[in-house]
């Protein structure tokens, strides 16, 4: 199956992305909203290795490169993994040149139409930063609604 939206497409994280992988969690712009701040050499491996030994074991869910159709050219990356037996984790990131030209509505929008193609399950989970307006702002228009928030998480769920 093609994975592709209107100017993405989609692959599963592979071994041959390892160096591309680890400039994304290096990078404190776009860490700062996942872990807090960049990861140093050490934990981007370990993350790195999670994510292909998670992407092992389902050739359908885990963790993708969306990349932009018209030149290759990486623009971030989805999680889309088990979250319960009721519901799918869903999340994504965008390196900061791709912030604000519509890319993560997309991405969003990708996942939901593409788990309704592989599963009757259709109840999702997001988490986000609260400093990270603008993704809280994405998943809302999306249709998620929210659970819970603390000082530093928003929580919420879509069930469709």
């Amino acid at each position: 199956m093609e994975l592709l939206s209107e100017r993405l497409s989609f692959a599963q994280l592979a071994l041959s992305d390892k160096s591309e992988a680890l400039k994304i969690s290096m990078n404190d712009l776009i860490m700062r909203h996942i872990t807090g701040k960049a990861l140093d050499e050490q934990a981007a491996l370990e993350r790195f290795q999670n994510q292909i030994d998670i992407n092992a074991k389902d050739k359908n869910l885990g963790f993708f490169l969306a990349r932009k159709r018209d030149d290759g050219v990486i623009v971030g990356s989805l999680k889309f993994v088990h979250f319960s037996p009721e519901e799918y984790e869903v999340g994504y990131l965008l390196k900061p040149e791709f912030w604000g030209k519509g890319y993560a509505s997309e991405m969003l929008a990708f996942m939901i139409d593409y788990a309704a193609q592989i599963t009757p399950r259709k109840n999702f989970f997001a988490l986000a930063s609260v400093a990270n307006t603008a993704s809280i702002r994405v998943l809302e228009k999306k249709g998620f609604q929210e659970v819970s928030r603390d000082e530093k998480e928003y929580r919420c769920r879509l069930s469709l």
